[in-house]
């Protein structure tokens, strides 16, 4: 069976909603909409990276986790950026960043440790410009 972009592109338009993740115009990166911290020169850094398939499974387990944790954190805003950012469209050190994460730089461990506990199973695209946590397939630091 063959994938439908476009519904995979319009249910990702509405889960970003759903959990109040707000997009910018002509913006690769969405944002939660409560306050954070996000700063381009930040230290640590973790990544969850996804493929077309999965895209829609890991960000929703990601945002339903983040409701609990209130991460720092961007996702990439839409299903075409996904496309362009795995192709390498933006640069090879950006390929794979499906979701950036912030870590409290006290706690990077611990946040690693939880997000490979709920993502080791998942598949993405390798993240060239970071280390696999534990031979994940796609947590990255």
């Amino acid at each position: 069976m063959a994938i439908n972009k476009e519904d995979i592109a319009i249910q990702f338009e509405l889960l970003l909603k759903e959990y109040s993740v707000a997009r910018y115009e002509d913006s690769i990166w969405a944002f939660p909409d409560y306050p954070h911290r996000i700063k381009s020169n930040y230290g640590w850094k973790i990544h969850i990276s996804a493929i077309l398939t999965n895209a829609i499974q890991i960000a929703r387990k990601f945002l339903t986790l983040n409701q609990k944790y209130h991460f720092d954190f961007k996702i990439i805003s839409s299903i075409p950026y996904l496309e362009q950012m795995n192709m390498g469209y933006f640069g090879n050190s950006q390929v794979g960043k499906f979701i950036t994460i912030y870590p409290d730089q006290s706690a990077v461990t611990e946040t690693l440790e939880l997000l490979y506990y709920y993502f080791h199973d998942d598949v993405g695209i390798r993240v060239g410009s970071d280390t696999s946590y534990k031979q994940g397939l796609n947590v990255y630091s």
